[in-house]
């Protein structure tokens, strides 16, 4: 350094270039050895990828295989391939699997009642065992030695008081409901960890059978690490997330055996024999504070033995499992080889240096002594000495060229003083320019309605115009030199000058909003700025230019047109029915929410073609209705169907009109389809209702007659066969008469069931009992050829019903069964408990939501078409041949259904069969089951004295005739007010009034009112060809009502009395 603070040539040339290469030396020797660390890192890395990969694959091998044994053993049992009650088939099942599966220990099933079939392998000898449980029961389990055919030899094993049921494999599956690991356990012989894996197995009909399981030697996996080539010296070993180990690549033990209780404990990995492992887990434990918390693949680094290694982990989960696979390789596996080139690396960038340091200092000193005498010249020249040119050569060819350049820059010199002074005064002339035109652009400025300004780079005003005055409230000479600080509050302020820098740094012009205040009335507006960055001629940025220009009133325009617009909008979305916006090409342009709903396409799927759901059989109605709103441009509505995308046939109603823009040209069509597929399947449903209610009050009238003439002709015929002695042939037309009119009854018995006017007694049943009551009945009505099943469902919810009427409906259906059945054939009679919620009642017209008894009665008969379905319960439609059927046997199901306030549904299909479901009320209340009571024996006769009250004059002369032969005293009248009278002249006790319900003057119930007063203790029977509301309610009796049907026999009326005198129905 020379005295002066500066610095020579030479060594400016010299010490920085050394230093250069110094700086180049260990940057390209660092960057070496980093290099050649992230490589190495990046192997690692790989590598313990690979092997975690590796680890993991085999792993989810060995796991899920017997997972997928036990789904097929499930799925056998489920479909009866796997005969669960044969003990021998099953254990010879298990011993071929056991036998072709060598990762697996034993297979077995345990099933509901404790008892085990067991097929598994020993570890020491390979052999394969057969383990069961005495009886397939909870007991005493034996084990023996199989033959090479999986047959048992020898008993090796007798073990008491053995339960599958209380075993954790068995809980925790049935508890799971599906596939299911047990905690890792040691074998009891203490050969091995193991692990179960389970899973429910199940019947067809969803009945729990027992448990299929099967069981894991753990070290196949450790076999599987041991024999893993993780590096030179690097190991591997899996635990749980508890730290319990489960494997390992070395030879470390998993468990101990205490020494003096013997009891076997599993070790964790931090008490390891292996201080590799040992170490690896207390790091592990160190950051993370518990092995649980580990849920992604992690990467550490710990030191043991004054070396470093590299730990990665990686967790796996398998429903119940979840295991920990760590992976460590020790860093010098990888690095010795760098640190060796490290070494040579630096040696040679030493050498390198001394060679480089010599040669700068040489060259350095060659350089600097031609250049002296430049030095000189340029001081003369300096002084205003304009000749000092320099006549020396010098021996190197650059030093010799600036001298030339220096010699001629002297010289330019000198001409460039002169031509100065000519261009200043042309630089005058210029500026006076210039000044006329800044005038002629502030006129234009000033004019301009907008607000205009000038910034420089740094935000200070340098001009504004009039308009912008105002906004401040300020002349522009107090403008000019100040900031928007300066006139502004801070927020507004620091707006400004942030979109002053984003004009600048874009480079080209910026447009924001902004809402400001004039200060000098106080009026507001909304602007519109646009900055520009302005440049000077060689590019920089000098400052900005800034217009802003009111608009307020377009804004305002804009917000009404942008709330009409959404308010349009939010009206087609959340308009409830389908809305489709057409082009005229016919091309859908919007569809709302509801459309994409309803039809299923979106509109990405159909835009640009017509939407494919115009049926074949509507497209010239649609066509012609488009071409006629077209025409005369007026809306239009009208009834049309429409596919669906998953080809679903709904009834819709179309309302459409022509949309205009806004100079009233025709340009589409909007449509709004309402869905009305289920308004008309109810509207169907209610026409078909009142049809039927207006068929059976057609069919109880015409019953009730029926019934009075029926009474009639049985009564008197019953009484002239006791009467004469007829000879063979009267006695069989007598017989004759007779079955003709019980057919009769049978008839409109049925009419009445149809109607919902038979007289019934509800009872609270048990459909199990009562129907299995009938079944011999039954198979007699459908003969030998059919097969009856009878499947009844065990706890099943009894009912309140007649159960006469239970009979009638299982007669009728399987009557109808065996008619559809060619042949040989098979019936089912199934019960169960259904519910119903109100999601389920809401998509199934007809359905009440709560709980019910079901009856299905399935045939496998040829089915029913469509047609005869629709039809299938109206009265007297039949589609059996003249004489074979009267049709009402389905019309009775149907009104015994419903007067019993349940429903009834068929499902049918045409050489499949038919089933019917049939869903009465389930009873709540807790009543004893009621018994069906069966009339037997012969006339049982009374002495009591009994009002008879008949309208019909024959019926109150065969009633009298059957009571007076049956020994009791009989005051008789056809007239509610002579038995009045009658009633308050008998000196005897009246001990029972048998009254017609419907009579002209007085009904039934109203006369026993009457005489009751003068009689209370006298009992009232009633009867009827049907039941009015007077006593009963929809045919049920009300409680305490006595009741006799007509047509009655005289043993019938006996036996009713005789229960009434007697004091069993009071």
């Amino acid at each position: 350094m020379k005295k002066n603070g500066t610095i020579s040539l030479k060594t400016i040339l010299t010490v920085p270039f050394i230093a250069l290469i110094i700086i180049i030396a260990g940057i390209v020797g660092y960057l070496s050895f980093i290099n050649g660390q992230k490589a190495v890192n990046n192997v690692r890395e790989q590598f313990q990828n690979e092997i975690s990969k590796r680890i993991e694959d085999h792993l989810s091998a060995f796991l899920n295989l017997p997972q997928q044994i036990n789904h097929l053993n499930a799925i056998g049992i489920q479909k009866g391939q796997l005969n669960v009650e044969n003990i021998t088939s099953l254990e010879h099942h298990f011993w071929n699997q056991v036998k072709v599966f060598k990762s697996v220990s034993s297979i077995y099933f345990g099933n509901n009642q404790g008892g085990l079939v067991n097929s598994g392998r020993d570890k020491n000898s390979d052999s394969q065992y057969i383990i069961v449980t005495d009886n397939f029961k909870s007991g005493p389990f034996k084990k023996f030695n199989t033959d090479s055919l999986g047959k048992r030899t020898d008993l090796l094993l007798n073990v008491p008081n053995f339960d599958a049921r209380k075993r954790q494999w068995y809980k925790g599956a049935i508890e799971s409901g599906n596939q299911f690991w047990s905690p890792v356990y040691i074998l009891f012989t203490g050969q091995d960890l193991a692990i179960a894996a389970s899973r429910p197995a199940y019947d067809g009909n969803g009945n729990l059978l027992g448990v299929v399981s099967i069981d894991l030697f753990l070290s196949h996996i450790s076999s599987f690490l041991e024999n893993l080539s993780i590096g030179k010296t690097g190991h591997a070993f899996i635990m749980e997330d508890s730290g319990l180990l489960i494997a390992s690549s070395t030879e470390t033990k998993l468990f101990t055996e205490g020494k003096e209780d013997k009891k076997r404990k599993r070790l964790k990995s931090i008490e390891s024999e292996s201080s590799l492992i040992r170490h690896a887990s207390l790091s592990l434990k160190n950051k993370f504070k518990d092995f649980n918390t580990i849920t992604t693949e992690q990467k550490i680094t710990f030191k043991l033995d004054h070396q470093r290694y590299f730990l990665q982990v990686k967790p796996i989960e398998r429903n119940e499992l979840k295991w920990l696979i760590s992976v460590i390789i020790p860093e010098d596996d990888f690095m010795s080889k760098i640190k060796e080139g490290n070494r040579l690396t630096a040696t040679f960038i030493l050498l390198t240096l001394i060679v480089v340091s010599f040669a700068c200092i040489v060259l350095a000193k060659r350089i600097t002594s031609p250049i002296f005498p430049l030095i000189t010249a340029a001081q003369s020249l300096a002084k205003g000495e304009w000749k000092s040119n320099i006549t020396k050569k010098s021996p190197i060819f650059e030093i010799n060229i600036l001298t030339h350049s220096f010699n001629q820059m002297a010289d330019q010199l000198q001409k460039s003083l002169n031509d100065l002074h000519i261009e200043i005064d042309e630089h005058k002339q210029t500026e006076e320019k210039l000044k006329e035109r800044e005038s002629d652009l502030r006129t234009v400025i000033e004019t301009i309605p907008d607000l205009v300004w000038l910034k420089d780079s740094d935000g200070v005003y340098l001009s504004c115009n009039k308009r912008f005055e105002r906004f401040f409230g300020a002349k522009e000479k107090e403008i000019v030199g100040k900031t928007d600080y300066d006139f502004v509050e801070k927020k507004l302020a620091d707006f400004f000058r942030e979109n002053d820098k984003i004009a600048m740094e874009a480079g080209k012009p910026s447009v924001n909003e902004e809402k400001i205040v004039y200060a000098d009335d106080g009026h507001s507006e909304l602007l519109e700025t646009i900055k520009m960055p302005m440049h000077d001629p060689k590019g920089n940025i000098i400052g900005i230019l800034g217009i802003a220009r009111d608009i307020t009133q377009r804004k305002k325009t804009e917000e009404t047109i942008r709330l009409n617009e959404e308010r349009l909008n939010s009206i087609l979305q959340t308009n409830p029915n389908p809305v489709v916006v057409y082009d005229t090409e016919g091309f859908p342009q919007f569809i709302n929410p509801s459309f994409t709903e309803v039809f299923g396409w979106t509109l990405s799927e159909i835009q640009g073609r017509n939407i494919p759901f115009v049926p074949d059989d509507e497209k010239n109605i649609t066509f012609s209705k488009i071409k006629e709103i077209y025409s005369n441009g007026k809306p239009l509505q009208f009834l049309t169907k429409r596919l669906t995308k998953s080809n679903e046939v709904l009834d819709i109603n179309i309302n459409a009109a022509i949309y205009k823009d806004i100079q009233g040209e025709k340009i589409g069509l909007v449509v709004n389809l309402t869905d009305i597929t289920e308004q008309i399947k109810i509207q169907d449903q209610l026409r078909h209702a009142q049809k039927m209610e207006s068929v059976g009050r057609l069919a109880g009238g015409v019953a009730h007659d029926f019934n009075n003439m029926l009474s009639v002709i049985l009564g008197n015929a019953e009484i002239l066969a006791e009467d004469l002695k007829l000879s063979e042939t009267s006695i069989l037309n007598l017989q004759e008469i007779q079955k003709a009119a019980e057919r009769s009854t049978n008839l409109t018995r049925q009419l009445l069931a149809f109607a919902r006017k038979q007289t019934i007694s509800p009872k609270i049943v048990d459909l199990n009992e009562t129907i299995h009551g009938v079944l011999k009945m039954l198979q007699r009505l459908i003969g030998e050829d059919i097969e009856l099943s009878w499947q009844p469902k065990i706890g099943l919810w009894p009912v309140k019903v007649d159960p006469s009427q239970i009979d009638q409906i299982l007669a009728n259906l399987c009557v109808n069964a065996r008619d559809s059945i060619e042949g040989i054939g098979k019936i089912v009679i199934e019960t169960d408990n259904v519910q119903f919620n109100d999601k389920y009642c809401q998509n199934h017209p007809g359905f009440i939501p709560g709980n019910y008894t079901q009856i299905v009665v399935s045939d496998t008969g040829h089915g029913m078409e469509k047609e005869v379905l629709d039809n299938l319960f109206e009265p007297f439609f039949t589609t059996k041949g003249i004489g074979e059927g009267t049709g009402l046997g389905l019309a009775t199901v149907y009104g015994i259904v419903k007067q019993n306030k349940g429903f009834i549904n068929v499902y049918s299909e045409l050489r499949l069969g038919t089933t019917f479901k049939i869903y009465l009320p389930r009873f709540a209340e807790k009543k004893e089951i009621g018994v069906q009571k069966i009339v037997q024996g012969k006339p049982q006769k009374g002495n009591e004295t009994i009002l008879l009250v008949e309208d019909e004059e024959a019926i109150l002369k065969m009633a009298q005739m059957m009571l007076e032969r049956l020994g009791y005293t009989v005051l008789a009248t056809n007239n509610p007010d002579e038995a009045i009278r009658l009633s308050h002249a008998s000196r005897k006790e009246i001990h029972m009034l048998i009254t017609d319900v419907v009579m002209p003057s007085m009904n039934g119930r109203e006369l026993a009112e009457k005489i009751l007063k003068t009689f209370p203790k006298m009992k009232c029977l009633y009867m009827s060809g049907y039941t009015a509301d007077v006593i009963a309610h929809k045919g049920i009796l009300d409680e305490g009502v006595n009741f006799i049907n007509k047509p009655f026999s005289k043993l019938d009326l006996s036996a009713k009395l005789r229960e009434l005198f007697n004091g069993k129905n009071d």
